[in-house]
């Protein structure tokens, strides 16, 4: 066989290999297609909420919330963008650990805690004599619909009420779909009655807004 048709045989191969290799290449998935959220008609969804209680035995102690709360809507937006939480000054403290907003894309941009106001609380103005109740006002920062707010805010106290003694009452939400509940019994140490806890866990909240 002539030098120059084997060697167009050869080349006839390869680009027969060639298209038979592309073949077998399967072809690239389509990207799925983003599931609705279900909650994507309410005005905003507490997608965190944790309340942390701690109690001494002389009736001082801290209470902590943590919180992620997703904004979807303008309604929302005026709402959380300005947060207040109230304390009583005479027998505890506020200490605001964080305040942030998470844009979409993941970027986190931190409210500074220099822009906290420490005001009067509206009860407290009409009737001083009554209450010490003061409020903590914070704007969030660079907040918008589809952002989510996220803060952590501790109450100490410091002078109780009742010392030696202690309670704490909370509102549940209305709709909890895995809302489990646990009771444990702990010891205030040797010399003291013991003290019967119950403690409560919700591993996701939905408000309706």
């Amino acid at each position: 066989m002539p030098k120059c048709s084997a060697s167009l045989v050869g080349i006839a191969i390869f680009f027969l290999l060639t298209g038979t290799a592309s073949a077998q290449v399967p072809p690239s998935p389509k990207p799925a297609k983003d599931h609705p959220s279900p909650f994507s008609s309410e005005s905003f969804v507490v997608q965190s909420l944790q309340t942390k209680i701690r109690f001494e035995s002389d009736g001082t102690g801290s209470r902590e919330v943590v919180a992620r709360i997703h904004i979807q809507s303008e309604a929302a937006l005026r709402s959380f963008g300005l947060l207040a939480f109230s304390y009583n000054h005479s027998s505890e403290s506020l200490d605001i650990l964080y305040v942030r907003c998470r844009k979409p894309d993941g970027t986190v941009m931190p409210t500074p805690l220099a822009d906290i106001q420490d005001l009067d609380s509206e009860i407290t103005r009409n009737a001083p004599m009554y209450t010490d109740q003061r409020e903590k006002h914070i704007a969030v920062k660079s907040l918008s619909v589809g952002d989510t707010v996220e803060y952590d805010m501790r109450w100490t106290i410091l002078h109780p009420v009742a010392p030696g003694h202690f309670w704490f009452s909370d509102n549940f939400p209305l709709v909890a779909p895995r809302t489990r509940s646990t009771r444990s019994g702990g010891g205030l140490g040797k010399g003291t009655a013991p003290r019967q806890i119950s403690r409560y866990s919700i591993d996701f909240v939905q408000f309706l807004g």
